[in-house]
């Protein structure tokens, strides 16, 4: 009894080690359900870092192509400021040729007021003079003429250069807005790529908390295994104590059945005192000379014999009936011992299998958190990228502003010229006239 009052105890501490094991399991699946929700967040923030990352380069590619529009316009503005500059050397260069032709002009008109002094002291010499002056001043006139058409020429140039100057500031303008636009889309792009590497430090630190959690159930599973290891061994010590104790219930079979031989051949020896009686009853009968004392002395004897193998009968009896019962109590104990050590055992791998899952999703977590940081560091590159190249589109808007001011200030200053080549052309036809009027004077006179 004391041997399955043990097996008893050993197979309730196995049933609750087995429950603990069965709650460390559960935690540990909680832990990995945990641990697939921060795997799948961490997918959904790489997701996002990729799409991030595709928009940062869509914009790039669209700073790249307003950086080479930009480009463009500078060329054509630096194209249309060389035009400009070609023309108003040739604006220059007329008015230096009107100035020259006016001077001579005004060298001419003092030569025929010199001509008509001498022709009023000498009157056929003043008419001869005076016929040269009008030639020399109808001269003059055409080349008064000469040097209007070329001012008004050199007028026309100087209008189209301010214009060509004004379209090169307007040029400059659109570009600079560009430049402003890219520089803004650089920004944001460089934003969008802290924001990702943020995102991805943020799922670096979910990785690590995966892994740690993936560690703890791991560490779970060994303990849950161990427990398991621990409970197999009980059910193995409880499996030997059940089979001992089935020697022994087979051990008390075998005594009550000795018993039960003893109850035959107490049976036997009841069944022969019996005859004994009836023979002893036959020679008390017969036997009238016998003293009654002894006669009576045998049968009290007989009788004690019988009462003393009834109660042996008896305890056989009990012996067998309890050594039975005893036998099959300790024999289902060990049988559930043994089951329940079985079971531990199984749930004790089944748990270590998980634990061994979870260890494996936290390190996916991890690659997948290491994953998303390169992106995230991908998209802050392409972000800086997008802003260096807006920083160069800023330059060449202010390159090519500073070429379309360049260009008005050329076309203004070869305004300028065209005016003064205008002042120099009226002063020279004024002069020419004057000339005329003088020669036309001294042809009178």
């Amino acid at each position: 009894m004391g041997q399955g009052e043990t097996a008893m105890e050993q197979g309730e501490a196995s049933t609750e080690e087995g429950e603990t094991a069965t709650e460390h399991g559960e935690a540990s699946k909680e832990h990995g359900e945990t641990a697939t929700e921060q795997g799948e967040a961490s997918t959904e923030q790489r997701e996002t870092a990729t799409e991030q990352g595709e928009a940062s380069t869509e914009e790039g590619e669209t700073a790249t192509e307003h950086g080479e529009a930009s480009k463009e316009h500078g060329e054509t503005a630096t194209e249309q400021r060389e035009t400009a500059t070609e023309q108003g050397e040739a604006s220059t260069e007329q008015g230096e040729a009107s100035t020259e032709q006016g001077e001579a002009t005004t060298e001419q008109g003092e030569a025929t007021t010199e001509e008509g002094e001498t022709a009023t002291e000498q009157g056929e010499a003043s008419t001869e003079q005076g016929e040269t002056a009008t030639e020399q001043g109808e001269t003059a006139t055409e080349q008064g003429e000469t040097a209007t058409e070329q001012g008004e020429t050199a007028t026309e140039q100087g209008e189209t250069a301010t214009e060509q100057g004004e379209t090169a500031t307007e040029q400059g303008e659109t570009a600079t807005e560009q430049g402003e636009t890219a520089t803004e889309q650089g920004e944001t792009a460089t934003e969008q790529g802290e924001t990702a590497t943020e995102q991805g430090e943020t799922a670096t630190e979910q990785g690590e908390t995966a892994t740690e959690q993936g560690e703890t159930a791991t560490e779970q599973g060994e303990t849950a295994t161990e427990q398991g290891e621990t409970a197999t061994e009980q059910g193995e010590t409880a499996t030997e104590q059940g089979e001992t104790a089935t020697e022994q219930g087979e051990t008390a079979t075998e005594q009550g059945e000795n018993a039960k031989e003893h109850e035959e051949a107490a049976t036997e020896r009841e069944e022969k005192v019996t005859g004994q009686g009836e023979t002893a009853t036959e020679l008390e009968g017969t036997v009238n000379e016998q003293d009654e004392t002894e006669a009576t002395e045998q049968r009290e004897t007989v009788t004690e014999q019988m009462e003393a193998d009834t109660y042996h009968e008896q305890r056989a009896t009990e012996h067998r009936e309890a050594a039975s019962r005893q036998n099959e109590t300790v024999t289902g104990q060990g049988e559930t011992v043994t089951e329940l050590g079985d079971a531990a055992s199984d749930y004790g791998k089944a748990v270590t299998e998980q634990g061994e899952i979870f260890t494996e999703q936290g390190e996916t977590a991890t690659e997948q958190e290491e994953t998303v940081t390169e992106q995230g560091n991908s998209s802050t590159e392409k972000g800086e990228t997008a802003t260096q190249q807006g920083e160069t589109v800023d330059g060449k808007r202010d390159t090519a502003t500073n070429q379309g001011k360049s260009s008005t200030e050329q076309g203004e200053t070869a305004t300028q010229q065209e005016e003064t080549v205008n002042g120099k052309r009226e002063t020279a036809t004024n002069q020419g006239k004057s000339s005329t009027e003088q020669g036309e004077t001294a042809t009178q006179q």
